[in-house]
């Protein structure tokens, strides 16, 4: 079951990061062309993700400890398919920052990497280096993935169409993995049936549970 939640987590963080890091690249000349900017004031939609993302990261992750973690990444893959939408219907770029800053951020917040690295911790204690090891290099396996996609949809179909497409088929496929194979926390027995936690040879009881950090306690 743990492997099947990091299978999920990689998924979800590749989608998320090769969509917009990576995708950003090549909807800059055609925004740069239709609605006369210049590549620095096209560039500012990046900016503006980065600076969403660092707002809302602290809320999401308390979101995370206290929500269901399949509900919580539905939410923000909502929010990233509606963030596209705007995205794609937009007629000015202060409504592209807003579509940006809102609800894309927090979509790829809440359902992106941080929301996989946090249930993946909590599905291993033996090999969590090598399970968030794997996480981390779904990131740049979205490059790989998506920025082809990305590439073609804009050549095929135009930068409005191609938005509208990705945002709504990430989210949908984010939400399908998030149901199907994220399970919010391990048992006990499922732990040692996986070799992350071994019984006390001596008293043949099993470790205590990992404390749970408040921000008061950190």
């Amino acid at each position: 079951r743990g492997w099947l939640v990091v299978i999920a987590g990689f998924t979800c963080a590749m989608l998320t990061v090769g969509a917009t890091i990576y995708s950003f690249t090549f909807f800059v000349p055609v925004l740069v062309g239709d609605f006369g900017l210049t590549y620095a004031q096209a560039n500012i939609g990046i900016m503006t993700l980065l600076v969403g993302m660092m707002i809302w990261s602290p809320l999401v992750g308390q979101l995370i400890d206290r929500l269901p973690i399949r509900l919580m990444i539905c939410i923000g893959a909502a929010l990233f398919g509606s963030g596209f939408v705007l995205l794609a219907t937009a007629d000015s770029l202060k409504v592209m920052m807003i579509a940006a800053a809102g609800p894309i951020a927090f979509g790829m917040v809440a359902s992106g990497a941080i929301a996989a690295n946090a249930i993946t911790a909590r599905w291993f204690r033996r090999r969590r280096g090598l399970a968030i090891g794997i996480i981390a290099v779904a990131t740049s396996f979205g490059n790989a993935v998506m920025s082809p996609i990305a590439a073609n949809a804009i050549e095929s179909f135009g930068w409005r169409t191609a938005a509208l497409s990705i945002g709504i088929g990430v989210s949908v496929v984010i939400a399908a993995v998030a149901l199907l194979l994220m399970r919010d926390r391990p048992t006990e027995a499922q732990l040692i049936a996986g070799g992350e936690i071994v019984p006390d040879a001596v008293t043949g009881q099993n470790p205590v549970d990992e404390p749970v950090w408040t921000l008061r306690a950190m």
